[in-house]
């Protein structure tokens, strides 16, 4: 116990001790332990030497035996006799060197050395009573080992070219098959050598070690003992109330640091003290900021509403000056546009052109926009960032301002800026947090009603879209049935020309019901556009061309009043790909629109065509912004001076384009038009003149071509509708006419033909313009009795026609049935739907001869016919030559 007691008492005493005898000491101490870890580490490192040398020995003496095995096993198979074996191999590990000349030697079993890699005068002796120089005899020990499974022994023997014996460690192992010990080993010299330099590494590395712990030990020392000292004046004046002294030694990371920082709060908490009161009325007023702005949150839908209200609440319930909240605008000059302002304006915002981009934007409003970070103004007067304003705000008693940014989910929607009448108002502990949280709930306020706009209009497009796909459905049923009635209306009046010869008051009624036909075509064409339905053919053609055709087809449609002016900006035609029929269908629709839009008034229709060289014009015209994503068709916007725009379609920037461009000076379009002239059925016209389907079939059209279209149109001025379509590189100009395939007279003769359709009067009517022609027509209303007459009688027709939709089975799938039985009868599809599932490969898998549409040409069916049958019947006798 008197023990303990001295020991704590010796150590009090050691605490009392300065700093630097602390370190020291504890030097001297660490010095001792390295001497003793250095000596431990250095014995430790040579019995690791001796273990690796001896495991070397061992590892080299089975190389050895491994290349006697060899050689026993070459003798044991019979290549070689067991004398020869063992002299190769005894000559092989004579000669086997490793680590600068070390070697092997070989011993019997009654100690005759068989083998020595360096004194072959040894060989052949017997030394089995030998002794080395501390009279050792190590031989009867190495070949028990080696009999035993083999080991190491330790003995004195002189390195070769030398008679000093030397301490050396040899690895035996034995070789059964014939009797022999095999041994190699090291000179313990060497792994002496290599101890001694380790420990004097290891001392030197102390040495060192300990004279630079030392000189650290020095400035350490002096590190502390000085800020200690100095920290504890300091200390001793903020006691006496000095708040304004420096506290050194704050910006060390160490705890000298901690202490000086722990110093400086104590100083600063004394100071803050005494304003304490003063604080936290400022707080409370934040408070109240904050309450009456998330109430406004709770109460309000709209975004304007929204905004106009949060700043009224800041200014009622905080009490201050000026509040206003500004959105950045990402134009060119990256504005901040006022969106709501209460409080003390009197023209100050006004006045003031702010932004918030780099350059310009230098004011708290653009820097907290710029950086997310709120900026504050503690004092108008003495601020270097009020400057420019710093007049204007101080005529408005403006003292001290806050700029807090309105963090979106995408970044910065703008900022909140609050004025107060005095200095220092938002200088109060937790005013900055407070009123950056009430910035970021406004922010999810406005992204919160700008969502649930966006979804009420995504909604109200996903109703539209529902209501376009009911529609198209309605429009291909009515179609199907339509075209049937049409074709077999123009056919039979068709027969009436034929039949009235000189009867010109009945050819004349005749031509009128098929010209009333053909627009009833037309008008099924334009319902299967803008439902997305048609037959979309795909050819390269030059647009130039279209237009210059169109444009005479329209003067001598459109009356004279009207102006058809054309300015085509390239020389070369240009080449898009498409169905040639609906793009100028759709050139048509907006040249009739812009003539009707003229009212009966003298004016001009300007059509423009020609390619599009510069892109940044081309999204400015499409999208009025910088991005490649257009906007829906129902969304329009008004520029500045009141002219009205709308885009479809899509724009590719990798790709050239052509622009077709239909231009009036007639009356215009309001936004509220404009925002549904792409909707079916919608119209201006008279009850009694438009249909509605005109632009509806131009949405479609250009939608299917991969194309965009805007409009622009101002009340008054008139309309612009800009399409464009992706350029055809492939296009090669103008292809010559193709030469007129001629017909046989044999087949002009005709044919026995098997007629399949469901639908009697266009069936009728297909039957008796056939026969009209020649044909000899079998006609078939059900294709399963078409399918067993074929059966039964495969050899009775020529040709085969038949509708597509038909009940009990399509017409596709009849076609398959009938090859099946007939290869190399020729079959012609025809079908009133415009269905996308009829491909070309489709077609050739089904052996299908020709696909028509109907309402049917009878001309085009006939041409088909013929030169289906004569290819059949020219096949059949090629078979039979050969």
């Amino acid at each position: 116990m008197s023990l303990l007691r001295t020991g704590r008492s010796r150590f009090r005493q050691f605490r009392t001790k300065s700093i630097r005898f602390q370190l020291f000491n504890l030097i001297a101490l660490s010095a001792v332990s390295l001497a003793c870890l250095s000596v431990f580490a250095a014995f430790s490192l040579r019995n690791e030497m001796l273990e690796s040398s001896i495991r070397e020995t061992i590892d080299l003496a089975e190389v050895a035996r491994s290349t006697a095995q060899t050689y026993h096993d070459m003798a044991v198979r019979g290549e070689i006799d067991d004398a020869s074996a063992r002299r190769m191999a005894e000559r092989v590990i004579r000669n086997m060197r490793y680590a600068n000349e070390e070697y092997f030697f070989v011993y019997d079993t009654s100690g005759i050395e068989l083998v020595h890699g360096t004194m072959p005068d040894r060989e052949g002796k017997n030394y089995l009573g030998t002794t080395d120089s501390r009279g050792y005899a190590y031989l009867p020990d190495m070949l028990k080992l080696a009999k035993d499974g083999g080991g190491h022994v330790f003995y004195w023997f002189p390195k070769p070219g030398s008679r000093t014996p030397v301490r050396k460690v040899t690895s035996a192992i034995g070789f059964a098959p014939w009797g022999w010990t095999i041994s190699t080993g090291v000179y313990l010299e060497d792994v002496d050598s290599q101890f001694w330099s380790a420990l004097t590494n290891f001392a030197l590395i102390s040495i060192i070690a300990i004279v630079l712990v030392s000189i650290i030990a020095v400035f350490i020392s002096e590190s502390i003992a000085r800020p200690v000292r100095s920290l504890a004046a300091v200390t001793a004046r903020i006691g006496m109330g000095q708040y304004d002294i420096v506290v050194p030694a704050t910006e060390r990371a160490d705890e000298i640091g901690i202490l000086a920082g722990a110093i400086r709060v104590l100083r600063d908490e004394a100071k803050a003290a005494e304003g304490l009161r003063f604080e936290q009325e400022r707080l409370n007023r934040v408070l109240r900021t904050v309450g009456a702005g998330n109430a406004v949150l709770l109460h309000s839908s709209e975004e304007q509403e929204l905004a106009s209200r949060m700043c009224q609440a800041i200014v009622d319930a905080g009490g201050y000056r000026l509040a206003w909240i500004g959105l950045a605008e990402n134009n060119e000059i990256k504005s901040v546009r006022p969106m709501a302002i209460a409080g003390y304006d009197d023209g100050y915002l006004s006045s003031a052109q702010i932004t918030w981009g780099n350059k310009g934007g230098e004011g708290p409003t653009g820097v907290a926009i710029r950086t997310g970070i709120p900026q504050i103004n503690d004092d108008t007067l003495s601020d270097d960032k009020m400057t420019p304003w710093r007049t204007s705000a101080m005529e408005r008693d403006l003292r001290s301002g806050i700029s807090l940014p309105m963090h979106g989910p995408g970044g910065v929607l703008g900022c909140i800026t609050i004025y107060a009448d005095e200095p220092h108002a938002f200088s109060a502990p937790g005013t900055v947090s407070l009123l950056v949280d009430l910035a970021n709930n406004l922010a999810f306020g406005i992204v919160g009603t700008r969502e649930r706009r966006r979804r009420e209009e995504m909604e109200s497009q996903l109703n539209q879209a529902q209501k376009m796909e009911a529609l198209g459905q309605l429009a291909g049923s009515v179609a199907h049935d339509f075209n049937n009635l049409l074709g077999a209306i123009l056919g039979l009046a068709g027969f009436i020309v034929e039949d009235a010869g000189e009867d010109y008051s009945t050819k004349h009624h005749a031509a009128r019901i098929i010209a009333a036909g053909e627009r009833g075509k037309t008008l099924i064409r334009q319902i299967l556009s803008f439902a997305r339905r048609g037959d979309l053919k795909r050819e390269c053609f030059s647009i130039t061309e279209l237009v210059d055709e169109t444009r005479a087809l329209l003067l001598a449609t459109i009356p004279t009043t009207t102006q058809m002016v054309l300015v085509a900006d390239s020389a070369e035609p240009v080449g898009v790909i498409g169905d040639r029929d609906q793009l100028q269908q759709v050139l048509i629709n907006l040249c009739i629109n812009a003539h009707d839009a003229l009212g009966g008034q003298p004016g001009q229709v300007k059509i423009v065509v020609g390619c599009v060289e510069d892109e940044s014009a081309i999204l400015e015209r499409l999208a009025h912004r910088t991005s490649d994503v257009l906007p829906p068709a129902g969304e329009v916007w008004t520029d500045d001076e009141g002219t009205v725009f709308a885009t479809v379609g899509s724009f590719d920037h990798s790709r050239r384009y052509v622009s077709l461009t239909v231009e009036d000076s007639g009356c215009g379009m309001p936004a509220e038009v404009v925002a549904q002239i792409f909707k079916p059925f919608f119209t201006t016209k008279k009850k009694s003149y438009g249909t509605g389907l005109g632009l509806s079939m131009v949405h479609g059209a250009v939608l299917a071509h991969g194309g965009a279209l805007s409009v622009s149109s101002r009340p008054g001025k008139g309309s612009i509708f800009e399409i464009l379509l992706p350029i055809a590189h492939e296009f090669k100009g103008k292809p010559p006419a193709p030469a007129p395939v001629p017909v046989p007279v044999s087949v002009q003769a005709g044919g026995r033909v098997l007629l399949v359709d469901d639908d009697h009067d266009f069936g009728d009517m297909l039957m008796i313009a056939l026969e009209r022609r020649g044909f000899e027509v079998s006609p078939c209303s059900d294709p399963r009795e078409a399918l067993e007459g074929l059966r039964e009688h495969p050899d009775s027709w020529d040709a085969v026609i038949t509708d597509q939709v038909m009940p009990h089975m399509t017409g596709l799938d009849l076609i398959r049935e009938l090859r099946r039985e007939v290869s190399n009868l020729p079959c012609i599809l025809c079908t009133a739907y415009a269905e996308d599932q009829l491909d070309d490969e489709r077609l050739k898998d089904a052996g299908i001869y020709a696909l028509l549409r109907k309402p049917v040409d009878i001309d085009e069916l006939t041409h088909h016919l013929m030169r289906a049958i004569m290819e059949s019947r020219q096949s059949v006798e090629n078979k039979a030559l050969t």
